[in-house]
C-alpha cells in the first residue's frame, strides 16, 4: 500500500497528465506486491504466479514493464 501511496502521488506530481487508469489499478497493486516481496521476502513472487493470481489478466512483460515505471518513479528509493 505503501508503494501505491508514493506512486501516485510521485506520478500525480511529475506527470499530472499521465494518471493510471482505473482498470490498471490491479496492475499496479500486483506490481507493487511483486517489488515488496523482493524487498521483504526470501524467496520472492515469481511472474508467472502474479499472472495467475489475476487470472492471466495481464501478461508477463506488462508486469516487468510496469516494474521499470514504478522503480524509476520512485527513483528507487524504496524505504
Amino acid at each position: 500500500v505503501y508503494l501505491i501511496d508514493r506512486f501516485l502521488t510521485l506520478l500525480a506530481q511529475q506527470r499530472p497528465a499521465r494518471m493510471i487508469k482505473r482498470n490498471h489499478f490491479q496492475l499496479l497493486g500486483i506490481v507493487c506486491l511483486f517489488i515488496a516481496s523482493k524487498i521483504e521476502e526470501v524467496a520472492a513472487i515469481c511472474v508467472a504466479d502474479l499472472c495467475f493470481l489475476c487470472d492471466n489478466k495481464f501478461t508477463r512483460e506488462e508486469i516487468t514493464k510496469l516494474e521499470s515505471i514504478v522503480l524509476s518513479t520512485l527513483g528507487f528509493n524504496l524505504t
